[in-house]
């Protein structure tokens, strides 16, 4: 199967929506949108408008504005005739969309990064809440429009782990590709490690994440900033209880740019493993 030529490459559970039989045909729009916000501003008694708060990403809908045609993936009249092969390639766009278990597909979209050579890839989940209606546009193809809700507003690239040092100077500082801060984020604590603590110094107040524990050499304790769990390598035990975080509501978090943390201690001399998917509009 061939994929037809475009800017963006997308893909549903691993199969192209790039071919010559049925393709994305639209830029902008509601494929290239940014989250909303979720949240309100304070009102105060007496006082003109409101109290502003910081808000929350939104979950959104994206829109994938496609063509069908009566051909194979290659662009081929096949043997079955273009109206049997139109009708069996919008089957095969509502099996890709539509189960009855009403879960979500994966949505993979690829892209040539500046470089001009490198072509970078994120996944978000999706479902899809239209009913994949189409427009016949002539005696063998057709224009349809997918709407998919993204719960998670985000697209999230490959995960990159970074290593934190115990107590090094100057602090620890990488670049994480991205365009939205990204709370998919797992901090492995490898001991040998006491009370540890990783703080991140870009964002204003800083930001930090304190595990109140004893992590003997050998042992893990991994933090899921994004599920909120805690969980020891030796005994699998949950330890969230010994969590304590200041500066954002997440535990911690990796902003797209320049992010400088250190790892502290009462006494220690392991490390700390930042995994993290940069998030992408």
């Amino acid at each position: 199967m061939a994929n037809a030529p475009a800017d963006t490459y997308w893909e549903v559970d691993g199969t192209s929506l790039q071919t010559y039989a049925m393709n994305i045909s639209t830029l902008g729009g509601g494929r290239d949108s940014v989250p909303t916000w979720r949240g309100d501003n304070s009102e105060v008694a007496y006082r003109r408008g409101g109290s502003w708060r910081q808000k929350t990403p939104e979950q959104r809908v994206i829109t994938l504005a496609m063509w069908v045609q009566g051909t194979d993936s290659n662009g081929n009249v096949t043997g079955m005739g273009q109206r049997a092969q139109f009708r069996e390639n919008i089957r095969a766009i509502k099996q890709l969309f539509w189960n009855d278990r009403g879960v979500e597909v994966a949505l993979k979209k690829k892209w040539l990064h500046t470089d001009g050579t490198t072509v970078k890839s994120a996944t978000a989940q999706a479902q899809l809440v239209n009913d994949l209606a189409y427009d016949m546009q002539g005696e063998f193809s057709a224009v349809i429009a997918v709407d998919l809700l993204l719960a998670d507003p985000f697209f999230y690239g490959v995960e990159v782990t970074q290593a934190v040092p115990y107590q090094t100077t100057p602090w620890t500082s990488f670049v994480a590709e991205g365009d939205a801060i990204t709370n998919k984020v797992k901090l492995e604590f490898n001991g040998a490690l006491t009370n540890p603590t990783l703080t991140l110094s870009d964002p204003t107040p800083d930001v930090f994440v304190t595990a109140g524990v004893n992590i003997i050499g050998g042992d893990k304790l991994t933090l899921d900033c994004d599920l909120y769990t805690a969980i020891r390598t030796s005994d699998s035990a949950n330890l969230i209880g010994v969590v304590a975080h200041s500066g954002s509501r997440q535990w911690m978090f990796v902003q797209p740019g320049t992010n400088t943390m250190l790892l502290t201690g009462s006494a220690g001399s392991g490390t700390c493993s930042v995994k993290y998917q940069p998030a992408f509009w």
